[in-house]
């Protein structure tokens, strides 16, 4: 019997959190052993395991690669406004590639992953961002807020590598040391055993509670509160904490309220940084493409919505958004890399989707509510394909496969139907 593969402080490329002190087993015929154990990791590497050997379609049947390529590329070429989205927990050589085919044919590229939200992509480019690592989090924050936020969601173990029990080099006690406030909004199965407050206020009322504890960190008194004891006691804490960490998710807010809610936040959190230590970070789904729009701004200067017109970007995050681009029609050929994130699309996006010609490169086989075009499989980064990665707080991590390569990668793809573009188009 051959020995057994072990793959340590493996990053893992499941969860947003992006555990990085993993350790995989591999051996032949049994299914992989993790430490610590994570059942997310387990079902995503027995979902990959049973993928169909199927490789290529076109409009739905089975086709060679060859010839899925070449129909993407006669696709493209003729299309006249193309658009390049998904690109959802991505690595940087499949962004690189993606934002290299936008050029060479025009196109639009903006990560999506569904919603169309950008509320705090605005407000931080408008009004700056106070952040931090989540090793630094960790290591000093004594007091950590959760608004909206359900960090048992995004990683079943990011309370505990991150704000649980392991003591920091100035939390000396772990957990003890720290105080935990979940803001209603939160969707968390155990907030009792999680938190140690628990405040309950509609999204309306969270806007008007940002504001009057900004105005009373102006005024530098708590009497413009009304006597509200809940907004009282925040504000002590707030005051008074060494280090603060806000955690927000306004992914479920109407799109107007988010907008209001994340700018307030951000404010709050400015006025903090006069008196004490104090920064925020994202937990919503919009940090799945922190990747692929770090990688588009380094190539082109705009974070995603950006259109090439004869090869040079101009960004605009509002007529340039994929979502826009979708629903109102103007593409007639849209590239998605991932398919995760189609179903939490407008119905008017799909019902666009269904009309134009759709290129699909996916790891995974999954139901979507149209026929792509042309349907390429590919390899997946942290399975069977090596890549770079952005954890939410900004963090670069490079991913180990498990496996040896089952498919050509999306990066390989998106670079083999720019190179054949220019023969089709000489034809």
């Amino acid at each position: 019997m051959p020995e057994p593969v072990v793959i340590s402080d493996y990053v893992c490329p499941v969860c947003h959190g992006l555990c990085d002190d993993l350790t995989v087993t591999l051996r032949d015929g049994e299914a992989p052993q993790i430490s610590p154990p994570c059942e997310r990791l387990q079902d995503w590497i027995a979902e990959l395991e049973t993928r169909p050997t199927e490789i290529a379609f076109v409009r739905g049947s089975s086709a060679s690669l060859g010839d899925a390529i070449s129909e993407a590329c006669e696709l493209l070429r003729k299309s006249e406004l193309p658009l390049l989205t998904g690109l959802s927990a991505t690595t940087t050589d499949i962004v690189r590639a993606a934002v290299h085919l936008a050029e060479t044919v025009d196109a639009v590229i903006d990560p999506c992953c569904g919603t169309g939200d950008s509320s705090a992509l605005e407000a931080f480019q408008r009004l700056g961002i106070s952040g931090a690592s989540l090793g630094e989090i960790r290591q000093r924050s004594d007091l950590i807020l959760f608004w909206n936020a359900d960090p048992l969601r995004l990683s079943e173990r990011f309370l505990d590598r991150f704000c649980g029990e392991s003591d920091g080099e100035f939390l000396k006690q772990g957990r003890a040391d720290r105080h935990l406030v979940a803001i209603a909004g939160n969707r968390v199965d155990r907030p009792e055993a999680a938190f140690d407050q628990w405040i309950e206020w509609s999204p309306e009322e969270q806007v008007e509670a940002l504001a009057s504890l900004r105005l009373a960190l102006q005024e530098g008194d708590s009497s413009s509160l009304g006597g509200d004891s809940i907004l009282s006691d925040l504000y002590v804490k707030l005051v008074n904490c060494t280090y603060g960490t806000a955690f927000f998710d306004f992914s479920e807010f109407p799109k107007a309220l988010r907008t209001l809610i994340v700018k307030e936040l951000t404010l709050l959190v400015r006025e903090l940084n006069d008196r004490t230590r104090f920064v925020m970070q994202s937990l919503g789904p919009e940090t799945s493409l922190l990747t692929a729009r770090q990688s588009i701004c380094w190539q082109t200067g705009g974070a995603g919505a950006v259109r090439f017109v004869d090869a040079a970007p101009v960004y605009d995050p509002i007529v340039n958004s994929a979502v826009r681009v979708l629903v109102s029609g103007e593409t007639d050929c849209c590239v998605l890399v991932g398919g995760e994130w189609i179903g939490r699309l407008p119905e008017s996006a799909i019902a666009h989707l269904s009309r134009c010609d759709t290129i699909l490169l996916s790891p995974t086989v999954r139901e979507l509510p149209f026929q792509p075009t042309v349907e390429i499989r590919t390899s997946t980064p942290g399975y069977d394909e090596p890549g770079t990665i952005t954890r939410l707080d900004g963090v670069p991590l490079r991913l180990r496969p498990l496996v040896s390569p089952r498919h050509l990668s999306a990066a390989e793809i998106l670079d083999r139907v720019r190179r054949e573009l220019p023969v089709l188009g000489d034809a």
